[in-house]
């Protein structure tokens, strides 16, 4: 058995986790890099080491595109900055650049959300054009649900009203039209 140095086991902390949109595999940011496992069965595809924490680590489905901002004690990448990394030719695809720190990001078939704090970028994936910036509140802990249907975006996130934090349903309908709803 090989004793490893504190150094070494550091390397290995776990950052972040999070399922892919169906499910059928997970990522894993550690402190020098991330993994990517299969759920069903159970086993892991890769490991990257990239020399730097990863902090935020989104898959796009089954894809070999990631969203990846840099975490940890020594980052890859700063907290501003969300890389688009393509695993089958193990490089950066995109760059995007923020004025604040990176909180969350989203992939989902056509679309990148990116939540800083205090505003949500909304990218279209196909041509990685930003197509809408949304005005919130200071989310550091970027909490935000988002969902597409039928063309539909369902954007469940925090704002401030009123000097009250709401959480509330944004309905993107067409691109200047939405729907807000407060849930109490």
């Amino acid at each position: 058995m090989v004793n490893k140095t504190e150094d070494d086991k550091n390397l290995n902390k776990i950052l972040i986790a999070s399922f892919n949109q169906d499910g059928s595999c997970f990522s894993i940011g550690t402190e020098s890099g991330f993994k990517i496992y299969s759920t069903n069965p159970f086993r892991e595809n890769f490991d990257r080491e990239l020399e730097g924490g990863i902090g935020i680590c989104e898959m796009l489905y089954k894809s070999n595109i990631h969203a990846l901002v840099g975490g940890g004690k020594t980052p890859k990448y700063p907290h501003y900055k969300v890389i688009l990394w393509d695993d089958s030719q193990s490089k950066v695809v995109s760059e995007f650049r923020f004025t604040s720190y990176v909180r969350n990001a989203k992939l989902k078939k056509d679309r990148f959300i990116i939540i800083c704090d205090q505003k949500i970028y909304v990218f279209n994936l196909l041509n990685l054009q930003n197509i809408d910036t949304i005005d919130t509140f200071d989310n550091n802990k970027g909490l935000i649900a988002f969902l597409m249907i039928l063309r539909i975006m369902y954007l469940l996130i925090l704002i401030r009203a009123k000097e009250l934090l709401w959480l509330s349903i944004m309905i993107k309908i067409q691109p200047q039209l939405f729907m807000l709803m407060n849930l109490q």
